[in-house]
């Protein structure tokens, strides 16, 4: 019987160590773009950057800095996937 190796990603989600630094990279310039505050209710902990249309819907805008805004996971996590308001 042959041996298979177990495959593992480079990261949990399926997501490459290149794809991650250039995600990283674009997160970094938002921030730098935008501020270090939530662009909805204006508070400055727990950032993210948030996909105003949705990466699982319009995944050719997944690394565009202009899909890209500073909302806090409060608001983020209130406007989910189906809210595509620009609050920039």
């Amino acid at each position: 019987r042959e041996l298979r190796k177990k495959v593992i990603p480079a990261k949990p989600n399926g997501v490459s160590a290149k794809q991650n630094r250039v995600w990283m990279e674009l997160r970094y310039s938002v921030f730098k773009k935008y501020g270090r505050k939530c662009m909805v209710c204006g508070t400055d902990s727990r950032l993210q950057v948030d996909h105003i249309k949705p990466k699982s819907k319009f995944p050719h805008l997944a690394l565009d800095i202009n899909n890209l805004q500073i909302l806090c996971s409060e608001c983020n996590t209130g406007k989910g996937a189906w809210d595509r308001t620009d609050w920039r």
